[in-house]
């Protein structure tokens, strides 16, 4: 495991144990919030693609996440995400069914993002190479 997939690991897995605790997430304990939104993005996507991180995100830091993706230089993600926005903002009625519906039901929106997330998948770039230099910078 790279340098930068074990940290993003890290962390959210710890922000995972904690919410599943119930625990509170104090910002200024946790790392900064677009490491916190990296390690959201990594691990939403490798297990779901672009349906599973927008669903769980369910329409917040939509604006801090594409901004993390600038900074981290992550070119293609910032791409594909900017794209699966504009999946969700082109229908927003579906966009909302599927933010409150139960992940599974079907969805023109959740079957667009699906799509979207294996022409991203195609192109074989990991996401932890694009912004690697921005973790390691950490």
């Amino acid at each position: 495991m790279k340098r930068a997939e074990q940290y993003l690991s890290r962390i959210f897995h710890a922000l995972r144990h904690k919410q599943l605790a119930g625990e509170p997430i104090r910002p200024e304990a946790e790392p900064p919030l677009p490491h916190l939104l990296a390690a959201r993005f990594w691990y939403d996507i490798s297990q779901g693609g672009f349906s599973q991180l927008l669903f769980n995100l369910q329409g917040e830091y939509l604006h801090e996440t594409e901004d993390m993706l600038i900074g981290a230089q992550a070119c293609c993600a910032h791409a594909f995400f900017v794209r699966a926005i504009r999946i969700c903002s082109s229908n927003r009625e579906e966009y909302q069914r599927f933010l409150a519906s139960d992940y599974l039901t079907s969805n023109d929106v959740k079957h667009g993002l699906q799509q979207l997330s294996i022409e991203y998948f195609a192109l074989n770039i990991d996401f932890v190479d694009e912004i690697a230099s921005f973790i390691n910078a950490a």
